[in-house]
């Protein structure tokens, strides 16, 4: 697939229906083409959604993190993050953690329970999306990333509970 910066550059004001509707666009975005199915998502067809969220569920648990102290460790955003505890249970990833912003622990809601976690995460891509016949919007592009989404999800809900 080719990547690609948008070659149009400021804000394009589009007219529909006599209503004025303006849609900005950033030139430091990068555009492609959206992907199409990944492996993960073939291989989910056909299953049940107990299925589905059970194979989530095992990818999540299939994340390799470097150890540090004894722990799982990863850092996210300038934060670092030590897994206590991982384990899938009742149908959903079961994670206790502690996390640190330098010397300081951050408040964390644990346990978190995260019933039919995510498996894909924005890949800093964008795609152009045909609404209508004169509206365009740029759209995100996800990819399957087991690793990535479980660093994200988890920082979000850090980011949340702390206020950051």
């Amino acid at each position: 697939m080719e990547v690609y910066k948008r070659d149009i550059a400021g804000v394009l004001a589009i007219v529909a229906l006599g209503v004025g509707i303006i849609v900005a666009f950033d030139d430091s975005k990068e555009y492609r083409e959206p992907p199409g199915k990944g492996p993960m998502a073939i291989e989910m067809e056909g299953l049940s959604i107990q299925d589905r969220m059970e194979y989530k569920n095992n990818a999540w648990m299939d994340v390799t993190l470097e150890r540090r102290d004894g722990k799982e460790h990863f850092s996210y955003e300038g934060l670092d993050f030590y897994i206590l505890e991982r384990d899938s249970k009742r149908g959903a990833v079961y994670i206790r953690m502690d996390v640190y912003d330098g010397n300081e622990k951050l408040r964390v809601n644990n346990p978190l329970w995260i019933m039919n976690p995510p498996i894909k995460n924005h890949d800093g891509t964008y795609f152009k999306q045909q609404v209508t016949d004169d509206i365009v919007l740029d759209s995100k592009i996800y990819v399957e990333d087991p690793s990535g989404t479980m660093k994200s999800v988890l920082y979000e809900h850090v980011k949340n509970v702390n206020n950051l």
